[in-house]
Formats: structure tokens, sequence, C-alpha cells
């Protein structure tokens, strides 16, 4: 399996598949860790990581879940380090998340996310995962007042 290919089934089994122990303990290090810089979510370890994987698709998709959309959009580096992306889409509730309570997205009302993700390999597996997004546009699609970063002139 190549890097591209072991951070596209990192990110397709979180999101859609039941959780695969065989396929996560092939592709994820024994000392992951997983940043979420604007979430401030922190990992460590496969036994943190793994409950995220575990759901089974009923969960990952009902309506009281954490459900979300994603789209792999590419990966550039070797089998020490690269850069992927991929988009975001939240569906379902996202109370647990954002603190906002029995707060439901549609389909059409859904944001897609560009996330670029920072990825390290240690003996063949994903070791490291750093993520990285703009929070703005979403808090903003949810009705918070957050003004959008700006350049100065």
């Amino acid at each position: 399996m190549t890097p591209e290919d072991k951070v596209k089934t990192w990110l397709y089994m979180q999101a859609r598949d039941a959780g695969d122990r065989e396929l996560f303990d092939q592709i994820v290090h024994d000392d992951i860790v997983v940043d979420d810089e604007p979430a401030g979510v922190k990992l460590v370890g496969k036994a943190q990581v793994w409950p995220g994987f575990a759901l089974t698709a009923e969960e990952k998709s009902g309506p009281q879940s954490m459900a979300f959309g994603v789209e792999f959009l590419g990966y550039v580096g070797d089998d020490q380090e690269g850069f992927a992306r991929w988009s975001f889409r939240p569906k379902g509730s996202f109370a647990a998340l954002w603190g906002v309570h029995d707060l439901q997205i549609s389909e059409q009302d859904a944001l897609d996310v560009v996330i670029a993700v920072r990825v390290r390999f240690k003996d063949g597996k994903i070791h490291r995962i750093n993520e990285y997004w703009n929070p703005v546009p979403l808090l903003q699609s949810f009705g918070f007042n957050v003004p959008s970063p700006a350049v100065p002139a």
C-alpha cells in the first residue's frame, strides 16, 4: 500500500466504513498522534484514536451522530512525510463538537470545509496527523457572528 493509499484509507475508514481493526492496525502506528488544531482535539495512541473508527456505518450516519461526508482531494509526499487535502461536509447533529444542541444541517445547507493535513510515517505506518482548517465559514453558517480573517492592505 502506498503512502497515499494509507492516507486515503485512513480518511474513508474514519468517515464511512464500520471499524476494521485489522486494517486500522496495518496502517496506524502504535504511538499515533492526531492533532486537530482548530477543534482543539489531540489524541495520543491507538487506544484514544480507535473509538472514532470503531463506530458502525449506522452510528456514523444516524440523526444524532457526528456524521460527515468527505472527499479525498490528493496527497503529495513520500513514505516519510507528506501533505494531503480533503473536504469535510458536516451532517446530522453537530452539537457535541460545537456546543450547539439539536442543530441539524440539511444537504442543501451543508458547507464543505477543506482541510490541509500533514502526515508523518514511522515504520511504514501513519504516526502523526496534523489537521489544519479555517473554522470561520463553518461557524458563520451556524449563525455565529465571527469576522472573516483579512489580510492587511
